[in-house]
């Protein structure tokens, strides 16, 4: 009895203690629960379209708000010495606008330069998208390169065959030996990696990189030995910047969305710098006058166009990261860059436009070149071409419905026969050929006609969204309803490791296809319900 009772003692002992671990693991769910669900609620919320729950939905709270904040400050993809960097680098473009609008054109040596400069954003992305750039290595490399970036702008208007073009491929040396130096810091650090580890991907993405930078190097320093006067000078920045191209290669990840970031802030600095020199040039003509509502309207149409263009440009993401043209193959991807340079180029050239068709518009003098129309129209048929090439590159999605996949098709190519259009009908323009001369009567109308145009054009690109809206109920409907990738192009085709396990599974073809060129996605495979997880980082990802 007494052994018993001392048995029912040890369990009731070890039930109270299995009750008390029970409840302070309760507890501590309870306590991880509470603090993660800010978390739960900003991914919920950064992972929603932009149109869900309508176009015009109720106001909706941050998640922020309603958090308790742990840290003062968080780590953003995109730092304040990177948008001063950035800053640095959209007052070179600036500088380069500025040598457009005087010469009247584009010539050779300011796109040579401005290819240049913007070969040093790509220098700082393909670093600080990978390791760390908040050490104070990488901080004195930074400024270094914002001081050498600001002294070779000053040479902008300089011809190639000049001291001029010599300082500049002396502050193109310069960043490069900087940039040199900090792989090679990498390439040491990392020199006992395992094999296959993340480490020995970083030692590989060094020591090419270092190859490529001395080759660069030794070709800006030849450069700068020979003489000013050769005819072919051109030539050596082609090989310099080619070089500076070639170390784009990939032998590692970078962080994806660090770069679509850092991408986005240099486009919107660069827009806002074209209008603020607008309203520089408008100023000096209002001290001495009130504006009246004609010059307000121009001034305003400015503004709207620039901001149309920004929603042209950010408003039409892919969903999934892997629908993005940098991770769906190495050919899109360049395509991709290639239409980013495109965009910030013509955006440059249309901010030289702006300035010279604001003076001719206030000073209502013929003593300014006469181009300042037909370089806006170039310069803004560009811009609309290179948004939607840009957006050509990426990965669509349509529904399996066949209604529902006409629907979505229709729209999609309706909004490439209008871009074109307004393309050919800009494009026109500048080559003193329009189809609509209108819109080059004047200053007045050819802002307000543009603004127009671009604010359509926006509307437009609405089009697809406002049939998900109107045929699925909510976000998750949608995105279980769209799951066939559809591409415009043949590139448009992600590499997929796993093709040909599906195929031996049986799985059926992707019945998607291409508008445009006859080979496309069509020989692609339905993609799983959490899409294409063997999609690999593109080996071109500025």
């Amino acid at each position: 009895m007494a052994g018993l009772k001392s048995q029912l003692k040890e369990e009731k002992t070890g039930k109270r203690k299995l009750y008390s671990s029970l409840v302070k693991l309760a507890n501590e769910l309870k306590r991880t629960r509470h603090e993660s669900q800010p978390l739960r609620d900003a991914m919920e919320y950064a992972n929603q379209s932009w149109y869900e729950g309508g176009m015009w939905r109720a106001p909706t709270i941050l998640p922020g708000v309603t958090s308790q904040q742990v840290r003062t400050v968080l780590r953003e993809a995109t730092g304040l010495s990177d948008l001063f960097f950035n800053l640095v680098i959209v007052t070179a473009f600036t500088r380069v606008g500025i040598s457009v609008a005087e010469n009247g054109s584009l010539s050779l040596d300011t796109f040579l330069y401005f290819a240049v400069f913007w070969m040093f954003w790509t220098k700082d992305i393909m670093y600080s998208t990978r390791f760390d750039s908040t050490d104070l290595s990488f901080e004195i490399v930074n400024v270094l390169s914002c001081i050498a970036v600001l002294f070779g702008s000053l040479s902008t208007n300089a011809p190639l065959q000049s001291e001029g073009g010599t300082r500049i491929m002396m502050m193109a040396g310069f960043v490069a030996v900087l940039h040199l130096l900090l792989h090679v810091r990498v390439a040491f650090y990392y020199r006992s990696a395992e094999p296959a580890s993340i480490e020995e991907k970083a030692k590989r993405h060094a020591i090419f990189s270092i190859l490529m930078t001395v080759c660069e190097t030794l070709t800006w320093a030849a450069g700068v030995l020979l003489p000013e006067f050769l005819s072919r000078r051109w030539i050596i920045f082609v090989v310099g910047i080619g070089f500076s191209i070639a170390r784009q290669k990939n032998f590692m990840e970078n962080d994806f969305h660090a770069a679509s970031s850092k991408r986005g802030v240099l486009f919107i600095l660069l827009l806002g710098f074209l209008l603020q020199s607008v309203i520089v040039v408008a100023s000096p003509f209002f001290e001495y006058q009130s504006p009246s509502m004609e010059n307000y309207a121009f001034i305003g149409a400015c503004c709207l166009m620039l901001y149309c263009i920004k929603l042209l440009y950010s408003d039409d993401a892919p969903k999934l990261a892997q629908d993005h043209a940098l991770l769906v193959n190495d050919a899109s991807a360049l395509f991709f860059n290639i239409g980013q340079f495109s965009l910030l180029l013509s955006t440059t050239v249309l901010g030289s436009g702006l300035d010279l068709l604001t003076h001719s518009y206030l000073a209502a003098t013929a003593a300014l070149p006469h181009n300042a129309k037909e370089m806006v129209c170039g310069g803004f048929g560009m811009v609309v071409f290179s948004i939607f090439f840009i957006k050509s590159m990426h990965l669509k999605r349509i529904p399996a419905d066949g209604t529902h996949k006409v629907l979505f098709v229709g729209a999609f190519m309706t909004q490439i026969i209008v871009n074109l259009a307004v393309v050919t009908l800009t494009i026109s323009l500048y080559l003193g050929k329009p189809y609509f001369d209108v819109l080059a009567q004047d200053e007045i109308t050819l802002m307000l006609g543009l603004a127009g145009v671009t604010l359509f054009l926006v509307i437009l690109s609405w089009l697809d969204e406002a049939m998900e809206l109107a045929l699925y109920t909510s976000g998750d409907d949608s995105r279980q309803a769209l799951v066939h990738p559809f591409g415009l192009w043949w590139c448009v085709a992600p590499e997929l490791e796993s093709m040909e396990e599906e195929e031996s599974d049986g799985s059926g073809a992707l019945s998607a296809l291409s508008p445009l060129l006859g080979k496309s996605v069509a020989n692609l495979k339905m993609p799983s319900n959490d899409g294409y997880d063997s999609i690999s980082s593109s080996k071109f990802d500025v």
